[in-house]
């Protein structure tokens, strides 16, 4: 194995439901959008949409949209250099996560995945 010089942490959560019989629901990527600043939000960090610089959204076949990933860092107005739209499947995250560990290009990323 490469010897890996660094380590993802994890420093920010978040979590949001939308109940079915919501009078104003939102489409994915709109949820998304407000998650990820819930998550952005609990790591305390002001201004950590500036080290951003890769983003890892996973596919959402339940919608289309011409540029999820770019769409997506317009809502939360952050310009990663890699934006990644990934396959859907359960183990995408974990994944991703690989990639990372093995691949480290970026020092700061936002992966997601949505749950229908």
């Amino acid at each position: 194995m490469k010897n890996i010089k660094s380590w993802p942490i994890l420093i920010g959560a978040a979590q949001n439901t939308q109940p079915k019989e919501s009078l104003n629901p939102l489409d994915p990527l709109k949820l998304i959008a407000k998650v990820s600043k819930l998550a952005i939000e609990d790591t305390g960090i002001t201004n950590l949409n500036e080290f951003i610089d890769t983003m890892y959204h996973v596919f959402c076949g339940s919608w289309f949209y011409e540029d999820a990933p770019g769409e997506l860092c317009e809502m939360l107005g952050i310009t990663p250099a890699i934006k990644v739209l990934s396959s859907s499947g359960g183990n995408t995250s974990l994944r991703l996560l690989i990639q990372y560990l093995i691949y480290p290009e970026s020092e700061c990323s936002l992966e997601f995945e949505i749950n229908l």
